[in-house]
């Protein structure tokens, strides 16, 4: 039997790759022929010589949140490198295996997508699912409905299967960002979407996706890293705030997009370090609320001379970053994970 693994590490997240190889090796499917597709944009990687298991396959780091929304896009692209799999997976970077998978338990049913249950949702109400509730996207589930809120760090099937779903989604994708829209959660909304509306699924329990450091009631098979411990979110993505704005800084122009408390906890920050915003920039359809404030679509500075911070809630930097793209500033954005 031979299991496709399919793995994205760009920019900074190539520091996870050797764990997860050597755990892969140590507890995955032993009795399996493994074989890993490895998406980077690193000129090397461990254990790629003379390893005719490894794939290393170029891919420019499309930044967040498209390393993650567009990854489907980037496997079918290089469909043909798997057409002898029996499995196609895809795993997160900051996965770890820390005990034996069996197949018996991992591999799903003929015709099946096997997914993971979310673990900070498994004990939660389906009120409480973060599925996508905007009836414009392709991915969304009605208020009260849905089952489970699967993640989407972990999931595969049976190659034609898996690649029949890829297809699936990534024309849901294009056809929301034609639409000026992306999905709450990305691809873990499509994701979601997927299994609410086939039964061709079947779950895992959170032992397959357990966060390091938590105590959840289920024996840990497959950890998720803490990305705290390797410099957090924003570092992993972007690098440095601070490297941000002051790269180029006499030449730019600076502006905080959305002037809610986090943008304005933002701007305080910046003081602190003695770099001033140019102003902060809001959504067309939003209320002005100060003279430093302007319409996207007012904005005039060269896109070239113009860095633009986005400090909103995490599910909607998504499509803020798609607006920007449209409006012609798509090279020098920051995503704010947390002030």
């Amino acid at each position: 039997m031979k299991i496709g693994i399919l793995y994205i590490i760009t920019g900074r997240y190539t520091i996870f790759w050797k764990e997860f190889y050597e755990s892969c090796e140590r507890y995955l499917l032993p009795d399996a022929e493994k074989f890993y597709f490895v998406f980077t944009d690193s000129p090397t990687i461990e254990y790629e010589k003379n390893n005719k298991n490894i794939y290393k396959i170029f891919q420019k780091n499309l930044g967040w949140p498209d390393n993650t929304l567009k990854r489907f896009h980037v496997f079918l692209k290089n469909q043909a490198l798997y057409k002898d799999m029996d499995y196609l997976y895809f795993f997160n970077a900051n996965l770890k295996i820390v005990k034996e998978i069996r197949g018996t338990d991992f591999l799903p049913k003929a015709n099946n997508i096997m997914t993971c249950i979310h673990p900070s949702f498994f004990d939660k109400k389906k009120k409480l699912f973060p599925y996508e509730h905007n009836p414009l996207s392709t991915a969304y589930i009605p208020e009260g409905e849905g089952t489970y809120y699967v993640a989407g760090g972990l999931n595969g099937g049976e190659r034609h299967v898996y690649i029949s779903m890829m297809e699936e989604l990534k024309e849901n994708i294009d056809i929301d960002e034609q639409n000026n829209i992306v999905a709450i959660w990305h691809d873990e909304s499509q994701l979601n979407a997927y299994i609410y509306h086939h039964d061709n699924y079947q779950t895992l329990t959170p032992s397959y996706l357990y966060p390091e450091g938590k105590n959840l009631p289920f024996e840990p098979y497959i950890m998720i890293r803490d990305k705290n411990r390797y410099g957090g979110h924003e570092k992993l993505r972007d690098g440095s705030l601070l490297d941000f704005c002051i790269n180029n800084l006499a030449n730019s122009y600076i502006y905080i997009y959305g002037k809610g408390k986090k943008g304005l906890e933002l701007q305080k920050k910046l003081k602190d370090f003695k770099i001033n915003i140019n102003g902060f920039i809001i959504s067309d359809d939003e209320k002005k609320n100060g003279e430093d404030v302007f319409y996207l679509s007012q904005l005039t500075t060269p896109p070239e001379q113009t860095k633009i911070i986005v400090a909103t809630r995490l599910e909607y930097q998504g499509t803020i970053k798609l607006l920007l793209k449209r409006a012609g500033y798509s090279k020098n954005i920051f995503l704010v994970y947390k002030v």
